[in-house]
């Protein structure tokens, strides 16, 4: 009886250490403004790993935490300003077939970085 308390007991340790969260990385994100699939976003909740800034839109109103990025809109879908989303950072953009225009919204953030939209950031897993 020892022995087998003792094996499920291990087999309960390793299951709980190799358990992954599945929010590393994963952060929410509010559109603050976007045209052509280029954003202008804002970090509401995780932890960034690169450099965000402080951004003044053309009305003047201020937003801590930003960063611009490319929002595909053949994989998004439509989004509108206030929207908000869980994505996570990647090194290289995600190959897209989608037309879009070459716009940029006004004043565009220098710190630009390429985005995967998740499900959320309890679930692992894309949409």
């Amino acid at each position: 009886m020892k022995k087998i308390l003792l094996a499920f007991s291990l087999i309960g340790v390793v299951c709980l250490s190799s358990c992954d969260n599945g929010n590393d990385g994963c952060l929410e994100i509010r559109v603050i403004t976007g045209i052509c699939g280029m954003s202008v976003v804002q970090v509401v909740n995780g932890d960034f790993p690169g450099d965000l800034v402080t951004w003044t839109n053309y009305e003047g109103e201020r937003f801590d935490n930003v960063f611009g990025t490319f929002i595909d809109p053949c994989l998004i879908g439509e989004i509108g300003d206030d929207s908000r989303l869980f994505i996570e950072v990647i090194d290289e953009p995600i190959d897209s077939q989608c037309a879009v225009c070459l716009a940029l919204p006004a004043n565009m953030p220098e710190n630009f970085y390429n985005i995967r939209q998740i499900a959320d950031c309890s679930v692992i897993g894309d949409l």
